[in-house]
C-alpha cells in the first residue's frame, strides 16, 4: 500500500509540473505508469520471490528480491491461533532508450519495502487452515 501511494504521489507531482501539450504529457504519464505497475505487479505478492526480468527487450529491466515471513502463535485452543506476517524486499526498475521529445532518456527507480501484517488462523478439520487477515 505505501509503495502506491509513494507511486501514486510521484506520478502526480511530475505529471502537474509538466507544461507541454496533451500529446507529450500523455507520453510522459505512459512510461511513468508503466514503471509504476510493474513494480507494483512484482513486488505485491507475500511469497519469496527474487530475479532478474526483461521485458521485450534488455531497455527495460526489473530486478527484485522479497523475503516473507509468518510467524503462528501458540493457543490454548486446537481450533484457533493467531499470527504475524510480512515480508522485507528491494527492487530495481531501469529503462533505457525512451524517445522523449526527440532525445532518449531513462528511468531508474529503486523501492524498498517493509510489509508487516497479522490475523487469525481457523482449523476446521484436520487437514484444512483457512487464515484472515
Amino acid at each position: 500500500m505505501k509503495k502506491l501511494i509513494v507511486a501514486t504521489v510521484f506520478i502526480g507531482v511530475f505529471t502537474s509540473q509538466l507544461q507541454a501539450d496533451t500529446h507529450i504529457r500523455s507520453e510522459f504519464e505512459n512510461v511513468y505508469v508503466k514503471a509504476a505497475n510493474t513494480l507494483l505487479f512484482f513486488t505485491s505478492e507475500n511469497i519469496i520471490s527474487s530475479g532478474s526480468y526483461e521485458f521485450g527487450s534488455d531497455d527495460a529491466t526489473l530486478k527484485t528480491t522479497f523475503f516473507p515471513l509468518t510467524h503462528h502463535f501458540e493457543s490454548d485452543s486446537d481450533f484457533y491461533n493467531f499470527y504475524v506476517n510480512g515480508s522485507i524486499g528491494y527492487s530495481k526498475y531501469r529503462e533505457k532508450n525512451i524517445d522523449f521529445r526527440g532525445s532518449l532518456d531513462e528511468i531508474d527507480i529503486k523501492t524498498y519495502a517493509l510489509k508487516l501484517g497479522g490475523g487469525i488462523r481457523l482449523k476446521p478439520l484436520d487437514d484444512v487452515d483457512i487464515m484472515f487477515g
